[in-house]
């Protein structure tokens, strides 16, 4: 049997490129996005190949925060991606519940989180002491940053204060983060 492709669902697309980020996307940055192959013109697909979706993070990075690092580009249209996602029906619903369970159990359901957004994504939690936790997530696309601010994003959803996420360790396109907040 062959393997499952990876694919990012298209209310995640919908929630970044045109809930988040439509009004900060330049001419230029549209042409280059239709030409890595997403035309905001059309109706969207119902899913986008893993690597695509990522090529596309990138550019959205460089384009629309140009002024900063990669990795603080990165990280903002993370960040984004929540803010956007929660604009979409299927963010609704994720979001919502986020804010009801708070910042622990939320990142005790970020596997099924993850699940809304894409068929790939896992991850595995384990609690430090406190409000510190460390998190793997099995695929960061070479775009470790981007999750980290999703998840940041998403800590401040929930209810965290001073939330901060932090690469610990990278082992392939797998990575953990340190995840904390008062």
């Amino acid at each position: 049997m062959a393997e499952e492709q990876k694919v990012v669902f298209a209310h995640t697309v919908e929630g970044l490129f045109v809930q988040a980020l439509s009004d900060k996307l330049t001419g230029s940055a549209k042409e280059r996005l239709k030409a890595a192959g997403l035309d905001l013109g059309r109706a969207f697909a119902p899913a986008y190949p893993e690597a695509q979706f990522h090529s596309w993070v990138r550019i959205a990075a460089e384009e629309v925060f140009p002024s900063l690092s990669a990795d603080e580009a990165l990280q903002k249209v993370g960040e984004s991606l929540v803010t956007g996602y929660e604009k979409t029906l299927m963010g609704k619903a994720v979001m919502a519940t986020v804010r009801l369970l708070g910042p622990k159990r939320m990142l005790e359901r970020t596997t099924h989180n993850f699940r809304s957004a894409t068929n790939y994504l896992e991850t595995k939690l384990n609690h430090l002491e406190g409000n510190t936790f460390e998190m793997s997530i099995n695929e960061t696309s070479g775009v470790p940053r981007y999750f980290g601010g999703i998840m940041l994003q998403a800590l401040r959803v929930a209810g965290a204060k001073d939330g901060r996420v932090a690469i610990v360790r990278q082992d392939g396109s797998a990575c953990t983060y340190r995840i904390q907040w008062t």
